[in-house]
């Protein structure tokens, strides 16, 4: 997310520059009184936003500019800058509206500012900005999140479907949608993921915890042909967890006798006892 600054300086600039201290490094100590800083000069856009949307849209574009310039300037161990950043963006989502902006305009900038996010400012932001779309809003965000899901719809399994469909249960959250929520979660095919990528020399095996209502026969069987129509070469094996770790208590007969051994000396040592 990239802004420029706007060619006629407006005066509450100067306060901006001043908070953001460019130039200066702002340590972990420091960060607190510095987010402070950067809110009383936010709450004095959004008390001006009242009077002025269109000029306050303008200052918190700047100042989302000159956090991403600051970004690189500070320790944000505690995640108050990035934070205070997620907020100015919901910030001026209501100011556009509060101006009379365009709804789609509106949508398709915070879906670019989401795809090009280096300091991760728009993080999970699909609640936040959800919650600060009016209805017109919202429905032009649903719009455009929907086009890229059902262009992302062939890979269930890829990630710009999973953070679509993300995105869009949010929207329906907000919108107390229940029925296209569901109908939307139901959509989800079966998907396994294995972080092969994790691992520098991986096995030629794997082990995969399985969770379901259906009843253990029939789940294996139907794991098996699934797995036998994409390649007759995979090896299936199954146990049942349960069975696997009330097992594993009792490795070998010798682990038995010990423990039983064990359990018995104190019993003999208190009867021994006068």
């Amino acid at each position: 997310m990239k802004q420029g600054i706007r060619s006629k300086t407006d005066p509450t600039e100067r306060e901006i520059e001043l908070a953001l201290r460019p130039g200066v490094f702002i340590g972990y100590s420091e960060g607190f009184s510095f987010v402070s800083k950067l809110e009383e000069v936010a709450a004095k856009i959004r008390k001006l936003g009242a009077a002025e949307p269109g000029r306050a849209v303008g200052l918190y574009e700047t100042f989302l500019a000159g956090c991403h310039a600051k970004a690189d300037e500070l320790d944000d161990s505690a995640g108050s800058f990035g934070e205070f950043a997620h907020q100015l963006i919901c910030r001026w989502i209501k100011a556009r509206q509060a101006s009379g902006a365009e709804p789609a305009k509106t949508a398709s900038t915070l879906l670019a500012w989401m795809d090009d996010d280096p300091y991760a400012f728009c993080h999970e932001i699909e609640k936040d900005a959800a919650a600060a779309f009016d209805k017109a809003g919202l429905a032009a965000f649903e719009k455009q999140i929907r086009e890229r899901f059902e262009a992302a719809s062939a890979d269930p399994s890829s990630w710009p479907y999973r953070h679509c469909s993300k995105i869009i249960r949010e929207i329906y959250r907000s919108q107390r949608n229940i029925q296209a929520y569901i109908r939307l979660t139901e959509e989800y095919g079966p998907i396994v993921f294995l972080p092969e990528s994790q691992d520098p020399d991986p096995d030629p095996d794997a082990t995969i915890l399985i969770r379901s209502s259906e009843e253990v026969t029939s789940l294996v069987s139907s794991l098996k042909n699934t797995a036998a129509r994409n390649d007759p070469g995979i090896v299936l094996n199954f146990s049942v967890l349960r069975t696997l770790i009330r097992e594993g208590l009792w490795d070998s007969p010798t682990q038995k006798r010990h423990c039983r051994l064990n359990f018995q000396a104190p019993l003999r040592h208190f009867a021994d006892m006068p």
